[in-house]
């Protein structure tokens, strides 16, 4: 997965422990993953399959950069941000326009993003995409049961709304602590509706977790004669 956007947030209970999209987007993802210089990467990316585009297409200098991109881009909420993309110059202005004013709008963003990066682009020597995969994991989701009915049926929401819009190539996983009585109860009917597939971990008993961290840290030893 070395070339796929992988992202984690923690724990949505962030903001003076109130459950926050936009909070844990700025802090786990923005300022602890790749994603800053994966933007950068993309703009230069697609200025070389504009570049490509206008070559395959004989399209002469009267033809902007932006004309190009609505070619590539059929879609105008990621045209909308490709856009801005395109105008950014630096890690200052990427950190600007990954500041989204809300939690409705640090979802959407994140969505649309996700989606450019793995867009397909249609050029005459074959598709071409950014990224052939991103990867979303928030974890601590059981903090459900300790919010307001209001925040949970937010986060519910956002989840729902990160899974509708974000249709290709893209891993939405969620991390909990409960018991499958307890699911129903973190998660509303059209969000685990969504859901394909869960991976139950079982508690391990004291000498299994004692064989457990044994290995974890042999596998990690420096001396491995020791």
């Amino acid at each position: 997965l070395m070339d796929e956007p992988f992202s984690g947030i923690y724990t949505l209970m962030k903001d003076k422990a109130k459950m926050s999209f936009a909070v844990a987007f700025q802090e786990d993802v923005v300022n602890k993953s790749g994603i800053i210089n994966d933007v950068l990467h993309y703009r230069q990316f697609v200025d070389e399959c504009i570049v490509e585009c206008k070559r395959d297409n004989a399209l002469g200098p009267n033809v902007s950069r932006e004309m190009v991109a609505e070619r590539l881009v059929p879609s105008m909420e990621m045209l909308n941000l490709l856009r801005q993309i395109l105008k950014c110059e630096d890690e200052g202005s990427v950190r600007e326009l990954l500041t989204p004013g809300g939690d409705h709008a640090a979802m959407l963003l994140f969505c649309r993003l996700a989606n450019l990066f793995v867009h397909p682009f249609a050029l005459q020597t074959g598709v071409r995409r950014f990224k052939n995969g991103v990867y979303l994991f928030i974890d601590e989701l059981d903090e459900l049961q300790n919010c307001t009915a209001k925040e949970a049926r937010e986060v519910n929401n956002h989840l729902r709304h990160i899974y509708d819009q974000c249709p290709n190539c893209f891993f939405l996983g969620l991390g909990f602590t409960a018991t499958s009585a307890e699911i129903g109860v973190l998660f509303a009917d059209y969000v685990l509706s969504r859901v394909s597939k869960q991976i139950v971990l079982e508690y391990l008993q004291p000498e299994e977790a004692k064989v457990f961290v044994k290995e974890i840290l042999n596998s990690a030893r420096a001396d491995m004669k020791k």
